[in-house]
């Protein structure tokens, strides 16, 4: 006899409404289709009952049946008592009984209308775990012993019910504290930032040079490429195709270029706080301009910017000692190194004189006899410096130093400095802001120290100083408050320098370019134009000034690009001059554009300068930054970023590329597969490439593909690549044996739905992404003759959502209720997901998928703390790096008075590493401890790859000293570290030097692929 032969059958109910309890009305249950062995409930409003509904499609052999409602916070003698059965006999009455009173078998059946049961049944208690439960039990065994369960189904009829773990269970809620805050969605990869340099332009005419990142030769441009750490030559002799001809790795970053003679002189930076030194290489080409390296020279100090005069390149560099103190803080101390390197005729180079200075944050700029350099003094104030001037043509030596002037106030940049006719004319900014900014000039002719000759102080009180550009015996000076004051000095009487003329324009200027009675600006708009504007407005603007008359300045242009599309947009050029390529003679000016909050958001802007005037004469979306602009012919720019090169053609309507050549991956995603490593790299604000490797060779790919734009992470699974967007939610696939990449396909556009969403999961052709929801979502209303609607639940919520991904596009399936953010999926088919309990501890679920529901079969709580621990999947290997649970109420007391009253619980400052087996309740098949808070970052087999976990919350040691004093030190951080696990114990195999993004890591049996950026992929073996 089958359930369903004796099945009752009533009139379905239409409703499912919010069950209120006490003082917190409870919206908690959508109308779920039936799967697998299932019970629902669905409420009429004609009556005081719902409708339980049970449906199956497994088949089970001698089995008892229970349908209970349970109360398990309920005492006896309570109405309703803690367990109600239904009885097919009797219907419902207290107690533990089966539907029947035989055993029987169990075939699939559709679903169907069990029984009623009455509203004062379902109702609960205010904070009580009430729930509606059918299981099947193995003939004659316990019911309450869930190793007996055939099969169950949890219908939970609380939010506390929601928030347990129950065998069966296939709706939830999440716990208090799973607030889903560190599985918030974003930009997984970080974008490394571009090499900073400090800067100046070098004057026409001047017999000093100021280098550059790039050198053009003939035909070959000598790059130097900062992200990528290398030194390149491109052959540009076809613009159409630009060939890489020769390309070495450097010890540092590479800053800046020389070209002297047969030779060039490449400076480089070590990377500060772990080698702080400048690097030197001479290098030569050859006739097949193959690249050599003859010499290497070493400086003190992290190298900031350089300078040419003659054969001599003087460079700056600056270090910081950092003193260790238990007791107190110290401040740093600071100090600059200038070198003076000799370039002899045979193109060797050596170090003829070093000198000291103390401060920080160097401003350097020459003049044809003169270095000066203007240092902070102080760690805490930046109001202060020193301003340390060098005689270049002193035969003494080539650093002969002058005595400092100490001025009460900073220098912004090099455009603050000028040596003319024996005089250092200085413009900075005041120690207080209400003061206004000052011009003063010294007489550097004298036998003793420099001397003030005169000044103008209380320049815009109250404003901030901006840029300055001296021209001859005139200053343009910009400060800014809320408008731009153009001031023009007169300079003509160093003993009495006055203010010529002024101009007030909105917005304020970074960059000021002189050239024939014409002035033209890079700068900041901040006024907005437009509806879309109504926030806050922060764009890159161009502006041309006609300064003919200096006591009458007039703005003949301003440019805005992209005005009214987006309200915020940045340039390089802003920062460093070098960006700009600006033209006067053929009248031209071309400087890179980033507007972050645009779908492309790389630019090159292009403006024309003729008949005295500022247009818009085209821009060019990039596909990754640009760093430089430089002419290789009429009507022809050689464009670089750190990734790739362009040709492009202007002057002939809208620029346009011609051709093309990639410099560098900066690989940031990895991917180990039996026999081939994959790659992706990051551009176009996201990753937009995917290589194939042969391990081998990790310098050149098999093959590449690139998408039009870049998303926010990537799944590989057989032969399906998948690149994926989280807000909105958008996916685009590479078939990698075909090698055709499908069309961009957004799956869910970004709404108002408080929701995260966790890292997508691709497996078996479907694409999965767990969302968190905050608030509830309304269902619309039913239409005309329907008789069932729904809610989402009250409260905080994880939804599993999940796309098949088919030939014509990817069709999404149910929702299906989860318990907490997914890890992974077994092979199985078994979704295992991880969340926070109400104890803060970490839990683990395993739940079996099926079309429109996952449903729980295991769940087990570790004594680990839930948002310091770790989990990973490997194969069905499932490894926990388990951080001991915090003392938080050591760590967040409400005021001081509660610390000291709490008891202190010295924490333990150790991780152990599990093994476990998710298909066997999670049974334990190994253990490791080890030294330090740890994060699992990666896993092969018995191999784990372990990290310093920053963002473990753990308290600080109390220290005593020696006199008494109270103060805490923070447990030293491991470092990263790959380890075989065996029975006997660990064994590291080999450490790394960081493993901050785990995308970018790949373990294998033999070695860790390690993705270096720019710098490619490094292998680490064993």
């Amino acid at each position: 006899m089958s359930l369903s032969d004796r099945s009752l059958s009533f009139t379905r109910a239409v409703r499912l409404a919010c069950l209120i309890a006490a003082v917190l009305t409870l919206v908690f249950l959508s109308y779920m289709p039936a799967s697998a062995w299932n019970v629902e409930l669905v409420h009429s409003d004609a009556s005081n009952l719902s409708m339980v509904k049970v449906g199956n499609t497994l088949t089970l052999y001698q089995v008892d049946i229970y349908l209970v409602r349970a109360d398990l916070d309920a005492q006896q003698g309570q109405d309703p008592p803690p367990y109600l059965s239904w009885t097919i006999d009797e219907g419902w009455k207290p107690g533990i009984h089966p539907v029947f009173d035989i055993s029987m078998d169990i075939r699939p059946f559709d679903p169907l209308d069990l029984t009623s049961i009455p509203s004062s049944y379902t109702d609960c208690p205010a904070g009580h775990r009430c729930l509606l439960d059918l299981v099947a039990v193995t003939a004659g065994e316990d019911p309450f012993s869930t190793t007996n369960w055939q099969a169950t189904s949890v219908l939970p009829l609380s939010r506390q019910a929601a928030q347990e773990r129950l065998p069966g269970q296939a709706f939830f809620l999440a716990s208090e504290f799973d607030s889903g805050a560190f599985f918030h969605g974003g930009r997984p990869n970080g974008l490394p930032s571009a090499a900073e340099v400090d800067f100046s332009a070098q004057d026409s005419g001047s017999v000093t040079e100021k280098p550059d990142l790039f050198k053009v030769q003939g035909d070959l441009l000598l790059y130097a490429n900062g992200q990528a750490k290398r030194f390149q030559v491109v052959d540009i002799s076809d613009p159409a195709v630009p060939r890489l001809v020769d390309s070495i790795s450097l010890t540092g970053s590479p800053k800046e270029i020389y070209a002297l003679d047969e030779c060039c002189y490449l400076l480089q930076s070590g990377e500060r706080g772990k080698d702080e030194e400048t690097y030197m290489s001479v290098l030569k080409l050859d006739h097949d301009s193959k690249i050599t390296t003859v010499q290497e020279l070493s400086m003190p100090g992290t190298f900031v910017e350089s300078r040419r005069r003659a054969r001599t390149i003087y460079t700056v560099g600056s270090s910081y000692d950092f003193p260790y103190n238990p007791f107190y803080y110290e401040a740093p101390t600071c100090e600059v190194t200038v070198n003076a390197i000799d370039i002899s005729e045979d193109g060797s180079v050596s170090v003829v004189d070093e000198q000291k200075i103390s401060g920080s944050n160097p401003v350097i700029s020459i003049f044809p006899d003169h270095l000066v350099c203007a240092t902070t003094q102080g760690w805490w104030s930046n109001n202060k410096s020193l301003i340390n001037i060098f005689d270049l043509a002193d035969t003494e030596g080539p650093l002969t130093a002058l005595p400092g002037i100490d001025i009460p106030g900073r220098i912004p940049s090099e455009f603050h400095m000028d040596v003319q006719n024996q005089e250092l004319r200085l413009v900075y900014g005041p120690e207080d802001s209400t003061h206004g900014s000052t011009l003063a000039i010294f007489d550097l002719g004298g036998q003793d120290s420099p001397s003030l000759v005169g000044s103008l102080e209380g320049i815009a009180p109250g404003e901030d100083l901006f840029a300055t550009r001296f021209a001859g015996d005139v200053a343009y000076v910009v400060t800014y408050e809320r408008i731009d004051p153009l001031w023009v000095l007169d300079l003509s009487n160093s003993a009495m320098p006055k203010v010529l003329g002024e101009l007030e324009v909105p917005g304020w200027s970074e960059k000021l370019f002189f050239n024939d009675d014409r002035l033209f600006a890079m700068g900041i708009d901040d006024q907005p134009t437009t509806e879309n504007d109504s926030g806050w407005v922060r764009r890159v603007a161009a502006s041309l000034f006609d300064v003919s008359d200096p006591t009458d300045p007039v703005l003949v242009r301003r440019f805005v690009p992209l005005e009214g599309e987006t309200a915020y947009t940045d340039s390089e050029a802003l920062q460093d001059e070098r960006a700009l390529l600006l033209d006067w003679e053929d009248e031209f000016a071309v400087f890179p554009l980033e507007a972050w909050s645009m779908e492309t958001n790389n630019h090159l802007q292009f403006l024309s300068l003729q008949n005295n005037d500022l247009k818009d004469a085209g821009r060019l979306k990039t596909p990754v930054p640009i760093r430089r602009s430089v002419p290789v012919g009429s009507g022809l720019l050689a464009v670089m970023g750190d990734q790739e090169l362009f040709t492009v053609e202007y002057g002939k309507g809208n620029p346009r590329v011609l051709g093309r050549l990639e410099l560098a991956a900066n690989i940031m995603w990895l991917e180990k597969t039996e026999s081939e490593l994959w790659a992706a790299s990051s551009g176009r604000n996201g990753l937009y490439r995917l290589y194939n490797y042969d391990p081998s060779d990790l310098e050149s790919p098999v093959n590449s593909w690139g998408l039009s734009s870049g998303y926010d992470g990537a799944l590989l699974q057989g032969t399906k690549a998948v690149f994926y967007d989280l807000y909105p939610l958008a996916i685009r696939i590479i078939d990698v044996d075909s090698g055709t990449v499908s069309a961009a396909e957004t799956l869910d556009p970004e709404d108002s739905r408080m929701a995260s969403r966790s890292m997508p999961i691709l497996f078996q052709d479907r694409f999965y992404v767990a969302e968190h929801r905050m608030e509830p979502e309304p269902k619309p209303e039913p239409e005309p003759g329907e008789d069932v609607w729904s809610f989402a639940p009250c409260g905080e919520q994880w939804v599993l959502r999940s796309w098949r991904l088919e030939d014509t596009g990817a069709v999404e399936e149910p929702e299906r209720s989860i318990p907490g953010q997914p890890v992974a999926i077994t092979e199985q088919g078994d979704l295992l997901c991880r969340e926070v309990s109400s104890e803060r501890l970490l839990r683990l679920d395993l739940l079996a998928l099926t079309k429109d529901q996952a449903r729980l079969l295991h769940s087990q709580e570790f004594q680990c703390d839930a948002w310091s621990s770790t989990v990973i999947l490997d194969e069905d290997s499932l490894y926990v790096a388990c951080v001991p649970p915090t003392d938080w109420d050591r760590i967040q007391p409400l005021d001081m008075d509660e610390y000291n009253t709490v008891p202190y619980k010295e924490p333990v400052n150790k991780t152990t590493v599990l093994c476990l087996d998710p298909s066997s309740e999670f049974e334990k098949l190994g253990s490791w401890e080890f030294e330090g808070v740890r994060n699992i970052q990666a896993a092969h087999g018995n191999l784990v790859l372990l990290g310093p976990n920053w963002y473990f919350p753990m308290p600080c040691h109390d220290i005593s000293t020696v006199s008494g004093e109270t103060d805490y030190i923070i447990p030293q951080q491991e470092k990263c570290g790959v380890y075989r696990l065996t029975q006997d114990g660990s064994e590291l195999l080999v450490e790394l030097d960081d493993c901050w993004n785990p995308d970018g890591i790949a373990l294998s049996g033999q070695g860790v692929y390690v993705a270096e950026g720019y710098e490619g992929i490094r292998e680490f073996t064993w």
